[in-house]
């Protein structure tokens, strides 16, 4: 997968944020016979949040800093990432690497922008 370009306009960045999350975590886990409610509760209710700083300024900062919310440790993010750990599920977590090599030039940029 090619790293974004870097002069992109941020609704560009926010879809390309979203499709990924999507297809690399949110689908399979809501398309999974095998995942149980909570888990399904789980994504549906991260993706919805996350699709609601899409159109707003700033959207793929939010994105991108709940992103590291998650991984960094909440209290939720935590109990979440144990159920998707249990049940053999994709998480960001599991993401993070590419998630990172994807967005860390073009988050640098915006940084250096505010």
């Amino acid at each position: 997968m090619p790293i974004v370009k870097l002069n992109r306009g941020e609704l560009e960045v926010q879809v390309e944020m979203l499709e990924y999350l999507h297809q690399r975590v949110f689908d399979p886990i809501l398309k999974s016979p095998m995942a149980s409610q909570s888990a399904k509760a789980g994504a549906r209710q991260t993706a919805f949040r996350l699709e609601e700083f899409k159109n707003t300024p700033n959207g793929a900062f939010k994105i991108n800093h709940f992103f590291w919310s998650a991984i960094s440790g909440t209290e939720k993010s935590i109990r979440f990432f144990d159920i998707l750990k249990a049940e053999k599920l994709p998480s960001f977590e599991a993401e993070y690497d590419e998630f990172r090599r994807r967005w860390e030039r073009d988050w640098d940029r915006r940084r250096k922008q505010r």
